[in-house]
């Protein structure tokens, strides 16, 4: 876990071209007050397993059509009820290199 108090991280939603300025809905630019790493994340060049992390913006972003919320469970259900289970984690990104 990383507390981004110094960090210069942010992130823009409903951003999909960043050569224009044309898009579909109004972006929205957060900063990033902390990012939790996968505890078996191991950055490699090529890749690898684990390579996804939960970040908290500084506030909540407005609902729209192009950007939604993932929700996850309460902190009540923070009793192992989903450890050693699998998910499937979708987003962009590379899925090779050249």
């Amino acid at each position: 876990m990383s507390n981004c108090s110094d960090c210069q991280f942010y992130v823009k939603l409903g951003d999909f071209d960043l050569k224009r300025d044309d898009e579909p809905s109004s972006v929205q630019i957060f900063s990033v007050v902390e990012v939790r790493e996968h505890p078996l994340y191991e950055f490699h060049i090529e890749g690898g397993y684990h390579d996804l992390a939960i970040i908290t913006l500084d506030r909540t972003p407005q609902r729209s059509h192009y950007v939604m919320p993932l929700c996850l469970p309460p902190p009540s259900f923070l009793n192992d009820t989903f450890a050693g289970q699998n998910v499937t984690m979708v987003g962009w990104g590379s899925t090779s290199y050249s």
